[in-house]
């Protein structure tokens, strides 16, 4: 007899009636809670289900999705029920922008998550509520402003970061890497400045583990409370550190940041008698955490998004270079330069605009019972700013659901403000770092555009970067990797990266773009297809040369700077401008490494790999044995060897076949060398190997933060059991009722 028959047989009739007669039960009691309690008439939406609300209809991985169709149908007020948990979502710029400006009394308190009320325990900046909240705010935006948010003081940080930042992506190189890392560690250091009074070099210890307890989902993603926990109070108790060394370092005459700043406070209050004051240690070790986490993840993800952006739109790319290397050429870029930038600018809001990094916001609750655009909104009711509907809102946005700078133009190419236009939200709960969010970013991002290109890893192309967002604690991108080309500065040679069948725009001058082009001079330095070279003069004194196979499409710009239309690879060499001294200009692409077939490979595939020269490097012609592969632990492959197969074997291509060996994946590495056998250039991959897709991550509930997709799969299960269980018995019991 089997376990199921035991199980099956301790059960009678009756027990089957009970047990139906309790899930009765609980449906109601449940039903009842989802019901209204006041004949007015309150915000629409789905139908609930006992216990579930509407999780089951919700795609969990991308709630906004879920949330901007339940809109188009319920209207820009409606409800939605997480579990038992009522919440209201307010979409659309209009309602938003009514609620949280024009209610801001009412709908001003912040609804905590379980997981916050457990970490913040009420203090800080972000989950506070009533007086402490709004000390707390007060004393942030007065601070941040007496320590240079917004003025010179704190630009002249930014700058000096930048400089760490551009030596921390030229350590790559120009081969693929994670962005993540040194933007974090830039956008983190400026805080650190601001509130600490210091910086940390990158290497600190400190600071490295500051930023990985702050941030582990950067190093991996956690959705387990305990880990989550355990990283936060290991970074609390780090920052406690640092704060205790600036208690026995303090000077009341000299405040270095933030925190002396609310020490002074603390200090002054106490020796004045008043010890029940919201400068206590909590507030000050939770408001340095908030500052420290709100103030670094959001802007480097931006960013993150931003340089994402750029490689997969180079067109877009070649405007923003051409207008930094017109106007700012080779000096600092400040934040002054905003207003001779509007291209760029307007690039920057909309990557804000399009990443969307804070998809619905924080979450809001309403303070008092509140009558909203005809609805009924009692008091201690959860509120949703979908920030995602106002900054994809249609009735605002031409076209919302590409990435379109245009947005932020008027018809003469000029800066415009939008009022649909808040990623930092608005109202008393806006971001209270919003200047110093702006500065940074407009900085840093043209900076980093300045002087490098960035371009797809070798063997992807631009079709190839995914920009699918994974919901986490920001709307942040995929894992992915890219390479960040030295573009050069001032007279040193000006490598510009271009794609085939890209435009190419090259400025003249990296200085003070001349008035005239009669004494601006274009030189070309081309091959053939035999890798020799040939100079030729393309364009002399403004006129373009004829006989040049280039000259239909080349043409100069009102500013002399020299457009080459679809770019293709016989164009690939130097292109000098001239104009009171030499400025040289490359077009060429990298050493290109790439899957053939099959893409992915499974567990027992060969994969064919491609290193070639596929346009001119500017480093010299394919000779015979130009290219090379090395494996992993840096010998050169042979002719024959275990695991791998040579297959074609010219100049200027070699093509590979690998396949998986012990149980591992493989780098190999592509080199090109000159005839003293002097690496120029290489290129590495990795093939791999995998049998089955890796699995993304649990959603994280937006109530409770744990992984739901495991409770969900948990609850089907345990309810298809109940549902076989009944039925079995029903069945069981009539066919005993039949043979009586």
């Amino acid at each position: 007899m089997g376990t199921l028959d035991l199980f099956v047989q301790s059960f009678s009739c009756a027990s089957v009636l009970g047990a139906v007669v309790v899930l009765l039960l609980l449906c109601l009691i449940s039903s009842s809670g989802f019901s209204s309690q006041t004949h007015r008439k309150e915000p629409p939406g789905p139908r609930p289900l006992p216990l579930l609300g509407n999780l089951l209809q919700l795609d969990l991985k991308r709630a906004y999705h879920s949330l901007q169709e339940l809109s188009k149908k319920y209207g820009s007020v409606f409800t939605i029920y997480l579990g038992p948990k009522k919440v209201v979502v307010l979409a659309g710029y209009k309602a938003v922008k009514e609620a949280i400006v024009n209610h801001a009394e009412e709908f001003g308190d912040r609804d905590a998550t379980i997981i916050m009320k457990e970490l913040n325990q009420g203090h800080g900046l972000l989950w506070s509520n009533g007086d402490s909240w709004k000390e707390m705010r007060r004393f942030a935006l007065m601070n941040l402003k007496d320590f240079g948010m917004g003025r010179k003081a704190i630009e002249d940080k930014i700058v000096e970061e930048c400089h760490h930042l551009i030596e921390q992506f030229k350590k790559s190189k120009g081969q693929a890497f994670e962005t993540s890392q040194p933007l974090y560690y830039t956008v983190s250091n400026i805080i650190c400045t601001m509130v600490f009074g210091s910086r940390f070099e990158y290497d600190d210890p400190v600071f490295t583990t500051l930023i990985y307890n702050m941030f582990p989902r950067f190093f991996k993603w956690i959705a387990n409370r305990k880990t989550m926990h355990r990283s936060f109070d290991a970074n609390k108790k780090l920052t406690w550190e640092l704060l205790r060394g600036l208690k026995e370092t303090l000077n009341p005459q000299m405040c270095r940041g933030v925190v002396d700043a609310f020490l002074v406070r603390k200090q002054n209050l106490e020796e004045s008698g008043i010890t029940n004051s919201h400068f206590h240690d909590e507030n000050l070790i939770m408001t340095v955490m908030n500052l420290f986490s709100a103030g670094t993840e959001t802007t480097a993800t931006t960013l993150r998004w931003g340089l994402l952006f750029m490689t997969k739109y180079p067109k877009i790319q070649d405007q923003v270079q051409e207008e930094i290397s017109r106007v700012i050429g080779n000096r600092q870029v400040l934040s002054e330069d905003r207003k001779n930038l509007p291209f760029t600018n307007a690039v920057v809001h909309e990557t804000q605009r399009v990443a969307t990094i804070a998809p619905i916001g924080l979450p809001h609750r309403t303070i008092q019972d509140v009558t909203f655009q005809g609805y009924f909104i009692k008091k201690g009711t959860t509120v949703y700013t979908f920030l995602t509907s106002v900054l994809n809102d249609e009735s605002e946005w031409k076209s919302p659901d590409t990435f379109y700078p245009a947005h932020f133009l008027d018809n003469d190419g000029k800066f415009v403000k939008r009022d649909a236009f808040i990623p930092f939200s608005a109202g008393v709960r806006a971001c209270p770092g919003e200047g110093l969010a702006r500065m940074e970013l407009f900085i840093f991002f043209t900076t980093l555009l300045q002087n490098f290109r960035f371009t797809c890893p070798p063997g992807l192309s631009e079709d190839d970067l995914d920009l699918t967002p994974v919901l986490r604690v920001t709307r942040d991108a995929l894992p992915h990797k890219l390479c960040a080309v030295p573009r050069g500065i001032g007279g040193d040679p000006f490598f510009q990266f271009y794609r085939p069948g890209h435009d190419a725009i090259l400025p003249c001058s990296s200085t003070h773009p001349p008035t005239t082009c009669s004494d601006v001079s274009w030189f070309y330095s081309g091959h053939t297809s035999s890798y020799e070279y040939e100079v030729e003069n393309v364009v002399e004194n403004g006129n373009i040369d004829q006989s040049s196979a280039l000259a239909s499409r080349l043409s100069l710009q009102t500013n002399c700077s020299l457009v080459i239309k679809n770019i293709t690879a016989e164009d690939a060499g130097f292109f000098t401008g001239r104009q009171g001294g030499t400025r040289r200009y490359d077009i060429h692409t990298y050493l290109s490494v790439l899957t053939i077939s099959p893409y992915p490979p499974d567990a027992d595939a060969e994969v064919t790999l491609e290193c070639s020269l596929w346009r001119y490097t500017g480093l010299g012609p394919c000779k015979k044995n130009s290219l090379r592969w090395l494996n992993e632990t840096g010998s050169e492959l042979t002719d024959k060897g275990v695991g791998y197969e040579f297959l074609e074997q010219t100049n200027c291509v070699s093509r590979l076949k690998v396949k998986r060996q012990s149980g591992h994946n493989r780098r190999y590495t592509c080199q090109f060398v000159d005839q003293s056998n002097k690496v120029l250039i290489q290129g590495d991959y990795t093939p791999i190997f995998t049998e089955s897709p890796t699995e993304s991550p649990d959603p994280i509930d937006p109530v409770g933060w744990f992984p739901l997709s495991s409770v969900m799969l948990a609850v089907k299960i345990a309810g298809m059991i109940l549902i076989i269980v009944i039925t079995v018995l029903l069945i069981r019991d009539a066919g005993a009722l039949k043979e009586e």
